[in-house]
C-alpha cells in the first residue's frame, strides 16, 4: 500500500503479506493513520513514513520483512504505539533523522530500536520503557551525565550523549 501526497487517510485492517516492497509505504503525507494490520514477509520495511509529518503507526503486528519492521526517516511528529514487531532481517524500529518521533507500548522480539541522526537535536527526547526488546525494558539515556544502573532488567540499553556513568549486571 503506498499512500502519496495525502493527509487525513486510514490504512486499517489489512493482510498484508509477501509484497516485493515496503508493506505500507507512507511519503510526503501527514495525519496518517495506519492501524490494525498484520504485516508480513515485506521485501523491504514492514511500514516506512518517509518525509512524513504527524502520523499515527498503531496496534499493527509486523514480522519477517527483508529491513526493519518500521522505518522512520526524515519526518516529525511521528507516533509509534503498541505495535508487536519481531523477527525482522534488519531493525525492529529503525529513526533515521527524525525528530520528536514518539514511541509507546512497543513490543519487539528478536529485533531492536535503532537510532541514526546527524545532529543531537534529532534524537528522541525519550523512549519510555514500555517499549521492550525481548521481553525486557529499552532503556534510553541522552543528555544526561552519572546515570547508574546496576542489576536491572534491560532489552536494550541506548546512550546518546551519555557521560561519567556506570551501567553493571543489566
Amino acid at each position: 500500500i503506498w499512500v502519496a501526497d495525502t493527509s487525513s487517510t486510514n490504512v486499517t485492517g489489512n493482510t498484508i503479506n509477501s509484497s516485493s516492497r515496503e508493506g505500507v509505504l507512507v511519503e510526503s503525507a501527514n495525519t496518517v493513520t495506519i492501524s490494525d494490520n498484520t504485516i508480513s514477509h515485506s521485501g523491504r520495511e514492514g511500514v516506512k513514513l518517509h518525509q512524513t509529518e504527524e502520523n499515527m503507526v498503531k496496534s499493527n503486528t509486523i514480522h519477517n520483512s527483508s529491513f526493519s519492521g518500521i522505518l522512520v526517516t526524515g519526518s516529525l511528529n511521528e507516533t509509534l504505539n503498541n505495535n508487536l514487531i519481531r523477527d525482522n532481517d534488519g531493525f525492529g524500529i529503525d529513526l533515521a533523522a527524525s525528530p520528536k518521533t514518539f514511541l509507546n507500548d512497543n513490543q519487539m522480539t528478536g529485533d531492536g530500536l535503532f537510532i541514526t541522526a546527524s545532529d543531537i537535536h534529532h534524537y528522541p527526547e525519550s523512549v519510555p520503557s514500555t517499549n521492550t526488546a525481548n521481553g525486557k525494558p529499552i532503556r534510553y539515556y541522552i543528555n544526561q551525565s552519572s546515570v547508574s544502573l546496576s542489576s536491572l532488567p534491560t532489552g536494550q540499553l541506548i546512550l546518546v550523549n551519555v557521560t561519567g556513568s556506570t551501567f553493571s549486571d543489566i
